[in-house]
């Protein structure tokens, strides 16, 4: 029976991501539609962005308060609803014609509240509802479905918009969220014991950061995520578009292919993981598959080579298309099997908290690597900041690799198999 509940809730788990995450991500792409087409100011639309990536910032620490202290299932399935609610409120003032870009901003941020504890809730609860096998093929399939929605998600909302309005777009995704908290209420949760509330917030979460300083091989990745997170969200959200458009004059379409691999080496990654019984060997081999991906981003200063735009764009464009495919799938190799081992290895009373740390330091310093190389970009030659960022991340990764950094990872995962 406990089987059957564990393969019901993976599907249900499944079902519902695909359907939410569609919603949101149609959401998301037709709001910067709306915004531009009402105001015509980028500067407002930055504003909406800057204040759902702070409240995310400080939403997920809170959320990780309270996903320990409350019943999951509850938090999970009141997440998603409020996110229809918040959806179809947009809806009745856009249809009132009250709805202005500052009401749309009020909405993004709410949205951005629910997404923090939705996604906080999710993660914790995955060792009590699968086992690690099937987590392990839930996280990739869950990646899979993220990279398919960057896809498919604004393709729909495009058409939505362009033969409707923004109303069919908020209409749409309200019901995708409605229907994935529909399918939510079946999750299987087994009886847990209610955690008493501490005296406060800050409490809490001072007891979580000495957790995880004691849990040193947690603190270890944590600190390391964070700097090549720093470095690699940027390269692929902000560099990569600046070389393939500025650079090399590619059309608007072209762009979106070479993009679109990174989804489709993402999902390429994932669906790898999902044929493995086991993941972990990727973790002793996490610092090789970053210098990988540094080496990778050295080869994108490729376009500053003069005599290979002789050959014409497409050759050039193929090449992209290949390293950026590449990247997405040592992605999933990096991401995957962090995360399925840390879910089932942090103590059940910090799970919570402890993805909420984690899910801010992501939030804070890929917004922070975006600025940064922002102003790079303004201020030196383009070419040296692929150049200079994959040294630096294949360096970085080799002098992490040291011989008691491996011994140390080794006899981690040999002491989680033990206790398990």
């Amino acid at each position: 029976m406990k089987r059957l509940h564990r393969t019901y809730n993976f599907y249900v788990l499944l079902f519902s991501r695909i359907i939410s995450e569609l919603g949101s991500a149609m959401f998301t792409f037709s709001l910067s539609l709306f915004v531009l087409d009402t105001t015509g100011s980028a500067l407002k639309y930055s504003f909406i962005l800057t204040a759902s990536i702070f409240t995310r910032v400080i939403a997920n620490t809170i959320a990780g308060v309270i996903v320990d202290r409350f019943d999951k299932k509850a938090l999970i399935i009141f997440a998603e609803f409020l996110n229809g609610f918040v959806l179809i409120s947009l809806y009745v003032l856009f249809i009132l014609n009250e709805m202005t870009w500052m009401i749309a901003c009020v909405g993004s941020v709410l949205l951005s509240m629910c997404g923090s504890l939705l996604r906080v809730s999710i993660h914790s609860s995955i060792p009590t509802l699968l086992d690690e096998l099937a987590a392990n093929k839930a996280n990739a399939l869950f990646q899979s479905i993220g990279a398919l929605v960057l896809i498919v998600g604004p393709l729909l909302a495009a058409v939505l918009y362009e033969w409707s309005t923004m109303a069919a777009v908020l209409l749409w995704s309200s019901l995708s969220y409605a229907a994935s908290g529909l399918l939510l209420i079946g999750l299987t949760f087994p009886k847990r014991r209610q955690q008493l509330a501490k005296a406060t917030v800050f409490a809490e979460l001072k007891e979580t950061m000495s957790y995880i300083r004691d849990y040193s091989f947690l603190s270890y990745f944590l600190k390391i995520s964070s700097f090549m997170n720093f470095i690699l969200y940027p390269m692929m959200i902000l560099v990569l578009p600046y070389i393939v458009y500025q650079v090399l004059k590619v059309t608007g379409t072209e762009l979106a292919v070479i993009q679109a691999c990174w989804a489709l080496g993402m999902i390429g990654g994932s669906l790898t993981m999902l044929r493995l019984p086991s993941t972990q060997g990727f973790i002793r081999r996490f610092f090789d598959l970053l210098m990988l991906q540094g080496v990778i981003i050295i080869g994108w200063s490729l376009a500053g080579i003069s005599w290979l735009h002789s050959f014409g764009n497409d050759p050039i464009i193929v090449l992209y298309c290949g390293m950026v495919f590449m990247i997405g799938v040592l992605q999933m190799f990096v991401q995957i099997p962090l995360y399925t081992y840390f879910q089932f290895r942090i103590a059940e009373q910090y799970r919570g908290k402890v993805w909420g740390v984690a899910n801010t330091l992501t939030d804070i310093t890929a917004p922070l690597g975006i600025w940064v190389y922002g102003l790079l970009l303004e201020g030196v030659s383009w070419v040296w900041i692929p150049i200079v960022s994959g040294i630096v991340v294949t360096i970085s990764s080799a002098l992490f690799k040291s011989n008691r950094a491996m011994q140390r990872i080794d006899k981690e995962i040999e002491r989680s198999k033990q206790a398990i």
